[in-house]
């Protein structure tokens, strides 16, 4: 057994690499197989399905029939469609109706004991698009009767009150059931991705876990691309339609374009786009993109397109504008141009925050959590700027704790610039967070060439902070509008300011409520980590809280580069000349050597003292105040005592200097570095794997 064993390890390593991925390959198809052969058994028996006659159907309420169609005439009706009891992978319904088929379905089938229980029926929602002509609703199993409730009250949408859905006809045209044998690419992908990761930890774990950007780098690529090219070619992010606007245009800047109407639909929120009805399955993904490709075309349109860019937000749209235009020559359908520009944001984020996390003296770990976190990677490989707001301020962290760790490093006038443009490249698309520049007034006056340079760099943190925040807060305080955000209902920044500055302290005591209200969720929780657009609520909420506890507890080790640096500095303090309390004074920022086992790894106690701990948390709340307070005069109805508009998202560019500053100065890591990056990694990589298995597998991929 030894001898095979070491004649193993004597294998050329492309042998091993391909030997690897051949067996990754085969599993997956292995597994994938598994989970098609009950279907393959069933079409093998009863076909690939079979089309039902209407008038086999039941009707209650307010269905009728009428010149051969089923057609919903009253407030209410009921469909029972009977099934003969054999298994299928989707039961359909085709329809006929201007608006959004809104409706309630149940499956059920035999127990047991051979009976049909009403109570023991699956039951979910079925909210259709406007533009899909049939209902595809998975089974995947077993089903001897479908029924399908609708309601008038149900087919109404209150975001879209101008349209008159009351008076829309709706007709049921036709049911059927499928057995799909085929192949599904979104489930194999994600077998070989999971796979792929695991073999990684067990065969390569010098190079997976080795370095954290390095295991974080693998894992965002494998699974972010995965979420994202699994998510509906439709507007499903926060203010998508207005993102995928302004990229599509700086794809085709100074180069107005002829775009169809369908096009054009994609570019506001409607009927087309409305982001709570979304394919349910992978074969009204298929039927949606195939409306797209032929309706949506960026040539010959009757529309002649163009519109003013958003110099302020630009920086955030390069990566999808990027990919747009690489789309766009290459003359790819419209489906597939959607979902590369998606692709463009999510490498820009993914490449900026492996940069950050190779960069930062510690916190590497909680940086790479954070990053691989379900909503921000769903940000990230959406149309959006958040990913762009959120990759640079932590990469600014990053480079600040760099300089300010590292005692063999001074802060340079390259370095001093790079930070600058950096901080303004996240940040000038919302100056909200421009307060979190001060922190580089923290660096340690040790870190600077000389007395001068130290005094004219922070000038020119506090200049830059002051512009960044002129570009926002000025226009508000001296003009503000009639008519805050037009998303918000009844608003007005003159009526919410004058509230504000006439009841100062009531809006103090609101804005603390608010704040402490949400405060777990946000820093902790699901609001800021798990949330995916506007259909998918977080699913496993406990789970980042333990995983956020998990990181805050153990990501502070500090890498042994500047540790074993400050281990130099700390022994010439000793030894050189001078008094007591000089020395202590060179001390204070640096704590004893935990161990002998592996070079010193310390957590930021070492690097954050008390008072620096106090400053960093006070411009991270300041900052959380003016997030509040924006939305407050923007988004909210004057005088309300509760602030609509923020959201957990808002909280990410925040969560790597707060958890920072939270780790507590008396835990010590005695595990190994590498030990510790291969459990982050297999803990936050197996929340974005199971999130999307629960949320976007089972809502839009099945």
């Amino acid at each position: 057994m030894n001898a095979i064993v070491q004649k193993i390890k004597n294998f050329p390593i492309w042998v091993k690499i391909s030997a690897v991925l051949l067996l990754v390959f085969l599993l997956g198809l292995g597994a994938e197989y598994s989970f098609r052969l009950p279907a393959i058994r069933a079409a093998a028996v009863h076909g690939n399905g079979a089309a039902i006659d209407l008038s086999e159907a039941e009707l209650s309420g307010g269905f009728v029939r009428k010149d051969g169609m089923i057609v919903l005439e009253g407030e209410r009706g009921t469909v029972h469609v009977p099934l003969d009891g054999s298994y299928i992978s989707d039961f359909v319904c085709s329809y006929r109706y201007d608006g959004l088929m809104n409706a309630s379905v149940r499956i059920g089938t035999k127990n047991l004991y051979g009976e049909s229980r009403e109570k023991e029926a699956v039951e979910r929602p079925d909210r259709n698009m406007s533009v899909l002509p049939e209902s595809h609703i998975p089974v995947n199993g077993k089903a001897d009767w479908a029924e399908i409730t609708v309601t008038r009250d149900g087919l109404d949408e209150a975001g879209l009150s101008h349209m008159n859905f009351r008076d829309m006809t709706l007709e049921m045209t036709g049911f059927r059931t499928e057995v799909n044998t085929g192949i599904n690419p979104y489930r194999l992908a994600f077998i070989w991705s999971v796979l792929l990761l695991l073999a990684g930890a067990v065969f390569a774990r010098k190079f997976f876990f080795g370095r954290m950007e390095t295991g974080f780098l693998v894992t965002a690529l494998l699974l972010g691309t995965l979420l994202s090219v699994s998510l509906p070619a439709n507007k499903i992010g926060w203010d998508e339609e207005v993102h995928f606007r302004q990229a599509f245009w700086l794809a085709n800047y100074r180069q107005p374009v002829d775009v169809t109407q369908a096009v054009m639909n994609e570019f506001i929120t409607g009927m087309d786009t409305w982001p709570y009805n979304q394919p349910g399955s992978r074969d009204e993904q298929n039927m949606l993109e195939d409306y797209l490709d032929t309706n949506a075309r960026i040539v010959g349109g009757e529309h002649h397109w163009s519109t003013d860019l958003n110099w302020t937000t630009v920086t955030g749209y390069v990566g999808e504008g990027l990919f747009l235009k690489i789309g766009e020559i290459l003359k790819l359908p419209f489906s597939a141009l959607f979902r590369l520009g998606r692709l463009g944001n999510l490498y820009v984020y993914i490449l900026v925050m492996a940069l950050a996390i190779r960069i930062t003296p510690v916190g590497k770990p909680i940086l790479a959590f954070l990053g691989l976190m379900p909503e921000s990677m769903f940000l990230a490989g959406v149309y959006s700027y958040d990913p762009t707001v959120t990759a640079f301020l932590c990469l600014f962290f990053a480079m600040l704790l760099r300089v300010w760790a590292d005692p063999q490093r001074k802060m340079t006038w390259i370095w001093y610039a790079e930070m600058l443009l950096i901080f303004a490249w996240g940040c000038r698309i919302k100056a909200v967070y421009a307060p979190l520049l001060l922190m580089g007034l923290l660096i340690p006056k040790e870190r600077f060439r000389s007395e001068r340079e130290r005094k004219i760099m922070r000038a020119g943190f506090v200049m830059a902070t002051v512009l960044l925040m002129a570009s926002f807060v000025l226009p508000v305080v001296f003009a503000p509008r009639d008519v805050g955000d037009t998303r918000g209902v009844e608003t007005s920044e003159k009526g919410q300011m004058a509230y504000i500055f006439g009841q100062p302290l009531s809006y103090a005591v609101i804005l603390a409520g608010n704040m402490i209200r949400t405060l777990p969720s946000y820093v902790l929780g699901e609001e800021s980590l798990g949330q995916l657009g506007h259909p998918l609520p977080a699913a496993f909420p406990w789970i980042f809280y333990a995983g956020s506890l998990w990181m805050i507890l153990t990501g502070n080790r500090e890498d042994a580069e500047t540790s074993g640096g400050r281990d130099e500095m700390e022994r010439q303090n000793t030894a050189r000349p001078g008094s007591e309390s000089e020395r202590q004074e060179d001390r204070r920022r640096y704590v004893e050597k935990p161990g002998a086992a592996e070079p010193a790894k310390r957590t930021p106690a070492g690097l954050l003292n008390g008072t620096d701990r106090i400053w960093m948390f006070l411009l991270i709340a300041g900052t959380a105040v003016l997030i509040w307070t924006s939305m407050y005069i923007a988004f909210t109805t004057p005088g309300n005592t509760y602030i609509d508009g923020v959201q957990g998202r808002y909280y990410l560019p925040l969560l790597f200097p707060l958890w920072l500053i939270m780790v507590p100065s008396f835990i010590r890591v005695r595990m190994s570095e590498r030990v510790q990056q291969g459990i982050t990694i297999l803990i936050s990589g197996g929340i974005l794997a199971a999130v999307w298995f629960a949320q976007v597998y089972l809502s839009f991929c099945r």
